[in-house]
């Protein structure tokens, strides 16, 4: 549970002597890193507003009225009101950035070691089948073949994306995302020989 306050100092008002001098040695005794926020205050009821001015405490800031003791929360309502306002504009805020965000699908090949998402296992099914045929094709061509890659994982709704320096996902361009796929064949006929297991194969 939690409560709409932030507390600045707290400051008792009291009228005879005694209870001041007896609030004044509980106060002492408190820790250091608290102590400078209590205070103790001594007087009839004006002096003790004048006391409280001197904090940058205004009369009419008091819930209590001195005079009719009656209770006034029109200045705590109000700081309320501008508080859920202001958290709601801080929610709303926070959600357009997360819609505004690139949120990975199941067909994304995601860029980083070991990623195991849809898009990445498609692409290395898709390798592997053509594998012989790329380690065969002159460079120019391979080049082809990766861009051809690329289109088919594109025809299926998939995206090439990394993390930018934000931390948040982007879409590769097209350059990238064919150098990605010739990555791909390189790591899978460097690995062919070690393991049958060609879904393993990072990309």
């Amino acid at each position: 549970m939690s409560l709409p306050l932030r507390v600045s100092g707290f400051h008792t008002c009291v009228s005879d002597w005694k209870t001041y001098y007896l609030l004044s040695v509980i106060i002492q005794r408190l820790p250091s890193s608290i102590l400078p926020k209590f205070r103790v205050h001594c007087g009839s009821d004006m002096e003790c507003l004048y006391k409280l001015g001197s904090f940058g405490i205004p009369r009419d800031a008091l819930p209590l009225s001195a005079d009719e003791f009656q209770l006034d929360c029109r200045h705590h309502l109000e700081w309320y009101q501008q508080r859920q306002q202001l958290e709601r504009n801080e929610s709303l805020a926070i959600t357009d950035e997360v819609h505004q965000g690139i949120v990975p699908g199941p067909n994304d090949v995601l860029y980083g070691r070991a990623r195991n998402n849809g898009g990445n296992r498609a692409l290395r099914r898709m390798v592997s089948s053509l594998l012989d045929v790329y380690n065969c094709l002159p460079r120019n061509f391979k080049a082809k073949l990766a861009e051809k890659v690329v289109n088919e994982i594109g025809k299926s709704g998939g995206r090439f994306l990394k993390i930018d320096s934000a931390g948040e996902w982007e879409e590769a361009s097209h350059v990238e995302a064919v150098e990605k796929v010739a990555k791909t064949f390189r790591n899978c006929r460097r690995y062919k020989n070690e393991t049958e297991d060609v879904i393993s194969v990072p990309t």
